[in-house]
């Protein structure tokens, strides 16, 4: 028969063994400097090695890309103009400032406009020749030199005003409708880009201003047919452009368009005075603060649309912003109506999230020395 007698008790801790606790050190704390030495240290060198290399990473990256863009846009195709946006929004970019003054590649890039600007964009198939799988050639070509337009501001060199004064002079052939781009279109980007420069370079900066200003009165002509080829969009940013420039001239202009029919140019040559300290602007600063919905045209057919609301917004905003800088640059304006006015938009039950802004403005007017 088996044995089933329990099997013998185990003892761990016999008399004259060593116990586990007996067999190891005491336990100690760690001291400041052992922690340092064997967690900090070992961090910081790590943390340097991490830094120096997004550093390098960062700066080879930034370059890398600019001149792949620029491959990109020499090599050509109908889908240039994305390559054009993507190299204005990299130099946009707060990183870049080396890049924006890279004179190099600002030539590069004002050379490749004058080179498509030599070529008609009559001379391209237009809307009638597109399809879903082909682009319209003629849009393509009028998008890249927009985008290379809007570039080109971009940089903080006079090096590209030359081509870009050249864009905003240059029509040639008038879009027929929003698929078939032409001159204006493009001449509206180069006006924008010409007042993004001078806002980055500063007047005083600007090589031949009486050369940048012909530009931008030229932009200003009106035509019987300005509602169907944008040319309302091109006098509204020649309007803003000569409030940025300033000077006697460009003033006495922006003072007889306060008087122009379309909303839009006469509020930005209302701002452009305001920029100046000039006091010509009263009138339509006082319109832009009173502004009701029914002047604000309407995409839809259904009542107040949200676009209308975002604009009637918009134009309070640069009205109190006008004031402040009208305040600013002439001490000795009587802001007394511009002080009742803000008071009255105070009231406003639209007013919504402006109020605040709204607040401010009027203790400025009401706080000047």
């Amino acid at each position: 028969m088996p044995d089933e007698s329990p099997p013998p008790e185990i003892q761990l801790n016999e008399p004259g063994q060593h116990t586990a606790e007996k067999a190891l050190p005491p336990v100690q704390p760690p001291t400041a400097g052992f922690v340092f030495q064997l967690f900090i240290i070992p961090a910081i060198i790590v943390g340097i090695i991490a830094v120096v290399s997004l550093l390098f990473s960062w700066l080879a990256h930034m370059g890398g890309t600019s001149e792949s863009l620029v491959k990109d846009l020499e090599r050509g195709g109908p889908h240039s103009w994305q390559t054009a946006y993507n190299l204005a929004r990299e130099l946009q970019k707060p990183g870049n400032a080396v890049l924006r003054r890279d004179e190099a590649l600002a030539g590069k890039l004002a050379t490749m406009l004058d080179r498509q600007l030599d070529i008609p964009l009559s001379s391209y198939e237009g809307a009638e020749s597109a399809s879903v799988l082909e682009p319209n050639p003629r849009k393509a070509m009028a998008q890249l030199r927009f985008f290379l337009c809007r570039t080109l501001g971009e940089f903080e060199t006079s090096v590209v005003l030359p081509v870009l004064i050249r864009a905003a002079t240059t029509e040639e052939y008038v879009g027929q409708g929003p698929n078939d781009l032409g001159d204006e279109y493009v001449r509206l980007s180069a006006i924008e880009a010409i007042t993004v420069l001078v806002g980055r370079l500063g007047p005083a900066r600007i090589p031949n201003p009486d050369v940048v200003n012909d530009a931008i009165h030229m932009a200003c002509e009106r035509d019987d047919d300005s509602m169907a080829n944008g040319r309302t969009q091109l006098r509204s940013a020649a309007a803003f452009a000569m409030g940025v420039m300033g000077g006697e001239s460009n003033l006495d202009r922006l003072a007889s368009m306060c008087n122009d029919a379309e909303l839009n140019v006469r509020f930005n040559a209302a701002t452009g005075l305001a920029r100046n300290g000039d006091v010509r602007c009263q009138e339509v600063l006082l319109e832009m603060l009173s502004v009701d919905l029914e002047a604000i045209p309407s995409e839809g057919d259904q009542g107040e649309s949200y676009a209308q609301v975002w604009k009637q917004h918009t134009i309070w905003r640069n009205a109190l912003r006008c004031l402040e800088r009208l305040a600013h640059e002439n001490p000795g304006a009587d802001m007394d109506v511009f002080r009742m006015a803000v008071g009255e938009l105070l009231q406003e039950e639209s007013i919504g999230e402006l109020i605040s802004e709204v607040r401010e403005t009027l203790d400025v007017l009401e706080n000047r020395p």
